[in-house]
């Protein structure tokens, strides 16, 4: 470990694996460099004019530069133009009231913008930190740690009531005992445990600009960035054909389907054991992320049998949809 690290007391960053992209198949091959490329030749006029204000002003940090130089690249034209006209017009508006209070909506800077970013990027590293434990947790990284929270999840599953007790204990034992060991550390006689605090109270500090911590943090908002395209282009390519009535057919079928699961689920949900399908439904899916089952679960030979059954069904309603589900009425035939 770096002697930084060992000084970042108080600093939360994810000093450990990067947060993972997610590989997700797609169905087509787009020609996106082509697609960016006439993007970022209609942007040119705008990088240029923005260059032009930069260099007129006075003597911006590094920072500033960088940050405002990546926001410029980003900017649509018409929304500059906007943002200028009403950049004249903000003295003479006056602000919302709401319950009783001000509330500045103000309009798109790049100063104010960079420089919230940097805030955020700094501020932001918390939420990696327990997006990699979860990981780790449910991956099976620490076996001991996820037989835990499987017993945990059991006992919630067989009595719910035992429910509100977990934001309770999550308080106690990693808020709150953190904190008071930070200001009673280990202890060399058993007196020192119950004497004064020998250390001060710890507090979550920001990541200083420019740091270790704080480009771990812009690598991990990079890669949550991806993920989050890609689960959308995912879910456009995937979900939304069966949805959006490009295929009439399918998705009447699909409307009808779940239309029949709700009325079922209003009638029979009370005779449904749904403890036992939550205590099932999340060993099982805790189970099926375990190492050995993963490397069973996606070697060749199960893949092709999963590729086989999908196909197979597929084709079956296909064939269903085709012959059961007309859209237009019959044509009358005339005796």
């Amino acid at each position: 470990m770096d002697r930084d690290e060992d000084d970042d007391g108080g600093i939360i960053a994810n000093r450990d694996d990067a947060i993972p992209v997610l590989r997700i198949p797609s169905r087509t091959t787009d020609n996106e460099q082509a697609a960016s490329d006439s993007s970022n030749d209609k942007r040119e006029g705008l990088r240029d004019r923005i260059k032009n204000k930069l260099n007129d002003a006075a003597a911006p940090s590094i920072q500033d530069r960088l940050f405002t130089s990546l926001m410029a690249q980003i900017i649509p034209p018409e929304e500059l133009s906007e943002n200028e006209g009403d950049a004249s017009q903000a003295t003479s508006n006056k602000k919302d009231r709401r319950s009783r209070t001000y509330v500045d909506r103000p309009n798109f800077s790049v100063g104010m913008m960079s420089g919230n970013f940097r805030r955020f990027n700094s501020r932001v590293g918390i939420v990696f930190v327990f997006q990699n434990r979860l990981i780790h947790l449910f991956t099976w990284r620490h076996p001991p740690a996820t037989m835990s929270f499987l017993t945990v999840y059991t006992l919630i599953c067989l009595d719910p009531y035992l429910l509100p007790i977990i934001p309770i204990a999550l308080i106690l034992f990693f808020v709150m005992l953190p904190s008071f060991l930070a200001r009673h550390p280990a202890p060399n006689s058993p007196q020192t445990q119950f004497g004064p605090p020998l250390a001060p109270a710890s507090r979550v500090r920001p990541a200083p600009e420019l740091s270790k911590d704080f480009f771990r943090n812009l690598r991990d908002l990079q890669n949550s960035m991806e993920d989050f395209s890609r689960l959308h282009d995912a879910a456009n390519e995937y979900i939304t054909p069966y949805t959006n009535f490009s295929d009439e057919a399918t998705s009447s079928a699909l409307f009808l389907a779940l239309f029949v699961i709700a009325i079922v689920a209003f009638i029979a949900s009370n005779f449904m054991p749904w403890r036992l399908i939550s205590l099932t439904a999340g060993w099982l899916s805790i189970a099926a992320l375990h190492p050995t089952i993963q490397s069973f679960l996606l070697s060749p030979e199960s893949v092709g049998q999963a590729h086989h059954y999908a196909s197979g069904t597929q084709s079956w309603l296909t064939s269903f949809i085709t012959s059961e589900i007309l859209l237009d009425a019959p044509a009358e035939v005339r005796e």
